[in-house]
């Protein structure tokens, strides 16, 4: 079973004069970098993840994938506001009349600390823009949006927004299996499977990770669901620590057996791999 998140970021930067008037300057597509990917894999995995500072920097060097912070850093502050609305985190930093004057801005950056590698995690996306000099005439607003989607279901890109937009104060992690006959495509709407099996759900038995991956092992022990036609497969997440601003557990992403449905044989059980990747969209 596969199942491939995308997360989406755009950048836009207004302008705003002494008489409140504000005008959109600048506007970008960000990419994730593989140190933001691998934060989303291991908020799977029950760790911290919340996108809560902002970095401006003065290095128009191309984007890759490989970056872990700004290249040439100016400044970096907490948020001035973020929320989650559905599966969107939107966050935004102000730059006032009195800072960073005879700056050029040519890259920003958002991130879960001000602590740049080793010492904290990286940041999780960033973006060049066309250079941007500061005045004492006008202060700025950056705007992050970022979205969740791909294949896993809504209920997951809303509980990752969410997490996105927290203090850190929960976490998540993927924690069990339902197996199911569903035959039915995967859709972003599933709220469960589609023809599920009468069972207790089965607890991960191990784990492996790779850049911007995470992949799940299940056991189903013999004589158990002797029979019963695998066909799809569930997983569930429930919270880690802290508590859920979304009802818990939930289906994180349902997925069909590759190459196909298959009866399980009696004497027999069965191991279930989940691979769940996030990519940059």
């Amino acid at each position: 079973m596969n199942a491939r998140g995308r997360v989406y970021c755009n950048l836009k930067v207004f302008r705003i004069d002494a008489h409140g008037r504000g005008r959109l300057v600048r506007e970008a597509h960000n990419a994730v970098l593989t140190r933001g990917l691998n934060q989303l894999r291991d908020a799977m995995r029950g760790e911290a993840f919340h996108l809560s500072y902002i970095g401006l920097g003065s290095s128009g060097t191309a984007v890759s994938a490989s970056q872990t912070w700004g290249l040439s850093p100016l400044m970096i502050s907490q948020a001035t506001n973020r929320s989650a609305k559905g599966a969107r985190l939107r966050t935004t930093q102000q730059i006032m009349e009195d800072e960073l004057n005879g700056s050029t801005i040519r890259e920003v950056w958002i991130s879960m600390s001000a602590d740049a590698p080793p010492t904290g995690p990286g940041a999780f996306a960033r973006v060049v823009i066309d250079p941007l000099e500061k005045t004492s005439e006008f202060r700025y607003v950056f705007q992050f949006d970022v979205v969740f989607g791909g294949t896993n279901s809504r209920l997951a890109c809303n509980m990752m927004a969410a997490l996105a937009a927290s203090t850190g104060d929960f976490t998540i992690r993927i924690a069990s299996l339902m197996c199911g006959r569903g035959t039915a495509p995967e859709s972003i709407a599933d709220t469960g499977l589609a023809d599920p099996w009468t069972m207790t759900p089965i607890a991960v038995a191990s784990s492996s990770v790779a850049d911007g991956e995470l992949t799940l092992f299940f056991t189903l022990p013999p004589d158990q669901y002797n029979d019963l036609v695998l066909a799809e497969g569930g997983v569930y997440f429930d919270v880690a620590s802290g508590s859920s601003p979304l009802s818990v557990p939930a289906l994180f992403a349902r997925g069909l057996v590759q190459p196909g449905p298959f009866a399980i044989e009696v004497g027999k059980g069965a191991q279930v791999v989940v691979q769940l990747r996030w990519e940059s969209g």
